[in-house]
């Protein structure tokens, strides 16, 4: 039991604040991404003034990506989140811990992740380092292991393995052309029918992206408001969360839009809230570009 003893007690340690910060962010719930609790500067401060700050927040987030957690999606996205941002700023102070112990635990929950959504954001991350991060050799584990599991993958869907970790949001690609978003048809839901229908994607589906467009909003607005305004406009993870709400918003507004069948009235109530998390998200970065 008291292992995270010394993270649920007061200490005001760097590794304490880092490893408590980072627990309280991945279990915080995106239901309640209305009241903002910054925990995000904390872990970042915290792991850039102290190298075993930065290998507390590693550990921690190790253990939330074990499958003791495969129940938890929403808690293991935003781990994965944390590692994009750790692994630019303090970058190789949090990478060294980034060993074989990590990479194992990242490789089963590749292969034996429960949520789709979990997964896909797992595959993006670990492209978006490998493309990125080349230079770091503290990731040359972690690379070898996903350049493996890119050929595994590769062999047992018959997809080139370049095509394995690419797509932004994990939601229908917006067509202005097209018939409105939310369509069941077309190539987003796998199959591909020539007379798309104004449907919404299956419940548990639905329910991942409705997850994944709210953590979104959430993690755009604690990074606009984490990011110091001059680095705000070069910032490419701002910018691809950002992409990700408009992303999110426009599937979110098709599914509100659907009439076949039209959500029921707690969903339809889920989906207008979320729709307002990401308009506040979206508009709180604007203002903060245009003050940058």
């Amino acid at each position: 039991a008291g292992q995270d003893d010394d993270i649920a007690s007061d200490l005001d340690t760097p590794e304490a604040n880092a490893a408590r910060g980072v627990r309280l962010f991945c279990e915080s719930a995106a239901a309640n991404s209305g009241e903002e609790v910054l925990h995000l500067p904390t872990i970042v401060e915290s792991a850039v003034a102290s190298p075993g700050a930065a290998a507390a927040a590693c550990g921690q987030i190790r253990k939330f990506l074990s499958k003791e957690n495969y129940s938890r999606p929403h808690v293991q996205y935003n781990a994965i989140m944390l590692i994009r941002i750790l692994t630019d700023n303090p970058g190789q102070s949090f990478t060294r811990n980034m060993d074989k112990g990590f990479t194992d635990t990242v490789k089963q929950l590749l292969r034996n992740g429960r949520d789709p959504s979990v997964n896909q954001i797992l595959r993006e991350t670990l492209d978006a380092l490998e493309r990125d991060k080349a230079y770091d050799t503290n990731l040359n584990v972690v690379f070898a292991m996903w350049r493996k599991e890119k050929g595994l993958m590769a062999q047992a869907t018959g997809q080139p393995a370049s095509q394995l970790g690419h797509r932004t949001m994990n939601a229908p690609p917006w067509n202005p052309n097209g018939p409105p978003l939310g369509v069941g048809g077309g190539e987003s839901y796998g199959r591909s029918s020539s007379k798309p229908e104004r449907g919404l994607p299956p419940p548990l589906e639905l329910s991942g992206r409705i997850e994944e467009a709210r953590t979104s909003a959430k993690l755009l607005l604690q990074l606009v408001q984490s990011t110091p305004p001059a680095e705000l406009l070069g910032n490419e993870l701002v910018k691809e969360f950002s992409e990700r709400c408009v992303s999110a918003q426009r599937s979110i507004q098709g599914y509100i839009n659907c009439d076949n069948p039209a959500p029921d009235d707690d969903t339809m109530l889920t989906l207008i809230e979320t729709n307002e998390q990401l308009s506040l998200a979206a508009s709180k970065h604007h203002r903060a570009v245009l003050q940058a």
